[in-house]
């Protein structure tokens, strides 16, 4: 996957709780040990409507502000009972706020019905722990100087993976909590399996990987469908979204007017799919862009398809994708059949 993306790395010690404002893994055993004790017992739950019977904790999350405040993501069920709980039937996923205020005592403030895979706000998942794939990008990312967003910028040799979390922005951003050291930034870091640390600390280390570089892989593998038109494809994303490239025929262009603006929308829909089954399907293999790119020509297909059933008087259409026809992937892929039929009488 890192071959296909360009990435960024920036790395934060969490030797203190969190940046102001900010929401970040809660890795302290005893906050955790802590945190666990008071959403368990449902006598603390007396400051909302939703009273709940928290059978164990699944993530939580904190963030300074006046004090500190936590979420927590436990499994349990509703409750009228203030003591000595339990879950007979089946038990559902909740988001539990916990407030830490200053001179305050600490209290669970909200709590609300969730799924698993909400985490921290801003579209940022749960902290889960890294698997085999997550443990390889963060290698590959962190053993090339090029991938470092400042020389000042410490290479953390982990020995040990406590958690990564995702979130889709305009690529996908990894946060890593790992507990290793700090190399100095000139030092090569050549197998980071093999270093040892005398006194390991905790860093928050963010991987982001950049979309546009994969994006730009789906179109060029479509430049079988624009280059046989003349076609010269965006270089910049403001030029995809928002203008429509001209055929190198004006009397191809009217008809491109209406394929390019369905073929754009079936590209970013398959793009954005792909990127968010990285966070909430990370089990699912990442397809190559030809993969893609097939993809989002089949479903521009099947549009311009119903396009020709509802109005087959289209000719500059159809003169469009039976010059298309004659070039094997646009063949394939995108021209539906109906378009080298004969239009009905």
């Amino acid at each position: 996957m890192v071959g296909l993306l360009s990435t960024m790395l920036m790395t934060l010690a969490t030797t203190a709780v969190a940046q102001m404002g900010g929401w970040s893994p809660v890795t302290d055993p005893s906050v955790q040990t802590a945190l666990t004790a008071i959403v368990s017992d449902p006598a603390n739950y007396a400051n909302v409507t939703t009273r709940l019977c928290a059978t164990d904790v699944a993530w939580a999350t904190q963030q300074v502000v006046a004090g500190v405040q936590y979420h927590v993501g436990v499994h349990g069920c509703k409750t009228t009972a203030t003591s000595n709980c339990s879950c007979d039937g089946q038990r559902h996923a909740y988001l539990v706020t916990v407030l830490e205020a200053i001179n305050e005592p600490v209290r669970i403030t909200a709590v609300v019905a969730t799924d698993e895979t909400t985490g921290l706000v801003g579209g940022v998942s749960a902290p889960v722990p890294a698997t085999a794939d997550d443990k390889l990008l963060y290698v590959r990312a962190v053993t090339k100087d090029a991938n470092f967003a400042s020389a000042s910028v410490p290479r953390v040799c982990p020995v040990e993976f406590v958690s990564v979390a995702k979130q889709v922005v305009s690529g996908i951003k990894h946060i890593f909590i790992v507990r290793g050291c700090a190399l100095v930034p000139t030092a090569p870091l050549n197998n980071v399996f093999d270093c040892a640390c005398e006194a390991p600390k905790t860093y928050r280390v963010e991987i982001y990987e950049d979309a546009a570089r994969h994006i730009q892989d789906v179109w060029s593998t479509l430049r079988a469908v624009t280059a046989p038109l003349g076609v010269v494809l965006p270089t910049t994303l403001s030029g995809y979204l928002y203008s429509t490239p001209k055929t190198a025929s004006n009397m191809h262009r009217a008809a491109f007017r209406y394929l390019w603006p369905v073929l754009r929308a079936c590209v970013w829909f398959n793009v954005w799919r792909v990127r968010n089954d990285r966070v909430f399907r990370a089990d699912l293999p990442l397809p190559s862009p030809w993969t893609i790119a097939v993809k989002a020509a089949r479903v521009a297909q099947m549009h311009l398809h119903h396009s020709l059933v509802h109005n087959p008087g289209k000719m500059a259409l159809r003169r469009l994708l039976r010059l298309l026809a004659q070039h094997e992937w646009p063949r394939q892929h995108l021209v539906p059949r109906i378009a080298l039929l004969p239009p009905p009488a």
